[in-house]
């Protein structure tokens, strides 16, 4: 569906769209407002999102081609930091993962602080995500976090099932390390 409408009423519409209970896509129109030429994405709950991962969401929102959100991905992969040897052990191995994966999780006074690396440049971008975004966020706010966050990047046309199930794997693995952490 496409709507035209004014600056004024599209913030009114992405407040109301954040407050919705469903996932809401608005389209502005392209003639009659040139500068709002990108889908946006407004997603129930994201203001209880980490403040990394709305920021991430909102870079990749800003994006308007699935190849250029692609593209973003792998530049993320580049800036993840160097992975320790020491920490390639089974314990932070990712199982169900097409690539090898390896995650740490750290939460210091209810911080929660992720390291990551993979073999696979796209699962290295999909788990810099995961620590680009939850790194710095509380315990109580990641756990609450819903499985399909990774819609809210809008990568759905370019990645695999099995990349997305991946991912998820991933995202699983740090709640159920957080949640040890916390026992």
């Amino acid at each position: 569906m496409h709507v035209e409408i004014s600056a004024v009423h599209s913030r009114l519409l992405y407040s109301r769209c954040l407050n919705s209970t469903r996932r809401t896509s608005v389209q502005l129109s392209r003639t009659r407002f040139p500068a709002f030429r990108n889908q946006f994405y407004c997603t129930a709950g994201q203001e209880d999102y980490p403040p990394n991962l709305s920021k991430l969401i909102q870079s990749f929102s800003i994006v308007p081609d699935p190849m250029l959100r692609y593209k973003q991905l792998l530049f993320l992969a580049k800036k993840l930091p160097s992975f320790p040897e020491e920490q390639r052990v089974d314990d932070n191995k990712v199982h169900g993962c097409t690539s090898q994966v390896w995650i740490v999780v750290r939460v210091e006074d209810g911080v929660v602080y992720l390291s990551a690396d993979s073999d696979s440049q796209l699962t290295k971008g999909l788990a810099a995500l995961l620590v680009e975004g939850l790194s710095g966020g509380c315990v109580e706010t990641i756990l609450g976090l819903p499985m399909d966050f990774i819609q809210d990047f809008g990568l759905n046309q370019s990645l695999t099932p099995s990349r997305t199930s991946g991912f998820l794997n991933m995202f699983q693995l740090v709640k159920i390390k957080i949640a040890e952490l916390q026992q």
